[in-house]
């Protein structure tokens, strides 16, 4: 029988009386919050409902009104695609000061910028060009004194934005 979080259990028995269980637990490498639930999120991606709080894990906020289950739809093997999974992972190492990371399948991850706007990255592992070339728009939006209400760089060849006012 599985039980969530739960990666091996041994059971050793000794004469006359004694019994020894050790329990390998699956480590938490960040935590996925979704319709007010929050599930922990193993380095493989797979879910299982979080068991205590864990400030310091990374935190991945859906968007989504779906939790994404493999194939039988079971709730406790849903899973985190890995392209999230390590393109918030290495936000995170770029952007320390970030602990929590938006996501909704049609545009990725994002975050709020502190000036105000939300900055999309969509996925995967080229976070580092990602924010350059987002730095590079935000560094062009200031010089013509334009605010984004939101800059794209998904796909860091083609970055657009929504300025307040302007259309492109």
């Amino acid at each position: 029988n599985e039980l969530p979080g739960v990666i091996s259990a041994t059971v050793t028995l000794e004469w006359p009386n004694r019994v020894q269980i050790a329990v390998q637990e699956d480590t938490p490498v960040a935590i996925w919050v979704q319709g007010g639930q929050s599930y922990w999120i193993n380095a493989e991606g797979y879910l299982t409902p979080a068991r205590g709080e864990t400030p310091e894990l990374l935190q991945i906020l859906s968007e989504s009104e779906e939790l994404m289950e493999d194939a039988e739809g079971n709730l406790l093997r849903a899973f985190v695609p890995l392209d999230v999974l390590s393109g918030a992972q290495q936000l995170q190492m770029l952007r320390p000061e970030l602990s929590s990371f938006y996501y909704r399948p049609t545009d990725g991850l994002s975050f709020e910028d502190v000036q105000g706007w939300r900055v999309y990255l969509g996925v995967g592992t080229n976070m580092h060009q990602k924010l350059v070339v987002y730095e590079a728009v935000v560094t062009d939006l200031q010089e013509r004194t334009l605010q984004p209400e939101y800059i794209s760089v998904s796909n860091p060849e083609k970055p657009y934005y929504q300025a307040f006012g302007l259309r492109n």
